[in-house]
C-alpha cells in the first residue's frame, strides 16, 4: 500500500489566516494608503458576500470572503490610527507644537477610561479627554491623560474615595501636564518613549483632590462598566 505523504493546509488553521490577512491589511494601508469610506464600503460588502454563501452552503467561498474582509478590516484601523495620531487637536500635538505648556495649570474636561488605581501614596486615572481650557483659550481636543494624584496622609486617600469615581465618569481636573520627564535614572527610556508605548499623550500632575470635580456620571450602558461593577461586587 503506497502511503500518501502528509501535507499540512492552511485551511486547518483559520485563526492564523485571519491574522495572516489582518496583519497585511495593516501593512498594505501603511504602504498604499487609501481612502477610509472605501476600505469601510468594501469591507461591509465582502462581510455581506461571506454571510450570503455562508448561508447558501459555499463554504470554500465563505472562507475566502471573510479573509478578505479581515484584510480590509486591518486596513481601515490602520487608517483610523493615522488619523488619530495625526489630529491637530491630539494633546501631545498641541504639546509639541507649542500650543499647551508644559507645567502651565490647565483645565481638563473628559471621561475616566477604567477604574481609579489606588496605591499606598497616591491613586492613578486614565482621562480621555474632550477639551483643555487654559489661561488665555479654550480648545476641542482629545488624547489619554495618566493622571496622578499624590497624597501623604492616609485622610486624603478617603477624600479621593468619597468622590466616587467610576469607568465613563465625567469629570473636570485642574492639572499640570508633563510629557519631558526632566528627572529619571540613567539609562531608563524617556518619559515621552513610555507614554507613546502605552498610548498616553502626557502625565497630569494632581497636587489636591479638591482640584478634580465629578460633573456627571456614565452616559448609556458600558459594557466595561458593567465588567468593573461585577469585579467590585466580587471583591
Amino acid at each position: 500500500m503506497k502511503r500518501v505523504p502528509h501535507r499540512s493546509d492552511f485551511a486547518h488553521y483559520p485563526l492564523a489566516a485571519i491574522a495572516a490577512s489582518f496583519s497585511i491589511g495593516i501593512l498594505g494601508s501603511t504602504l498604499c494608503p487609501q481612502s477610509l469610506t472605501f476600505l469601510l464600503t468594501t469591507s461591509s460588502i465582502v462581510t455581506t458576500c461571506s454571510l450570503i454563501m455562508l448561508l447558501i452552503n459555499r463554504l470554500r467561498i465563505a472562507g475566502g470572503l471573510l479573509i478578505m474582509a479581515f484584510f480590509f478590516a486591518g486596513a481601515s484601523l490602520a487608517v483610523l490610527e493615522k488619523r488619530r495620531d495625526d489630529y491637530s487637536g491630539r494633546v501631545r500635538n498641541l504639546i509639541a507644537r507649542g500650543v499647551l505648556k508644559q507645567g502651565e495649570v490647565v483645565e481638563l474636561t473628559g471621561a475616566l477610561n477604567g477604574q481609579p488605581e489606588f496605591a499606598r501614596d497616591r491613586v492613578t486615572l486614565s482621562l480621555d479627554v474632550e477639551s483643555i481650557k487654559t489661561s488665555s483659550q479654550f480648545i476641542k481636543s482629545a488624547g489619554l491623560i495618566s493622571l496622578q494624584a499624590w497624597f501623604r496622609q492616609t485622610n486624603e486617600q478617603s477624600v479621593y474615595r468619597k468622590l466616587d469615581l467610576h469607568h465613563a465618569s465625567r469629570i473636570v481636573v485642574h492639572t499640570r501636564l508633563d510629557r519631558s520627564g526632566k528627572y529619571r535614572n540613567p539609562g531608563v527610556s524617556t518619559l515621552s518613549e513610555y507614554l507613546d508605548r502605552k498610548d498616553y499623550d502626557a502625565v497630569g500632575l494632581v497636587s489636591d483632590p479638591r482640584a478634580i470635580r465629578r460633573v456627571g456620571a456614565p452616559e448609556g450602558v458600558s459594557v466595561l462598566g458593567l465588567l468593573y461593577q461585577i469585579g467590585r461586587a466580587h471583591v
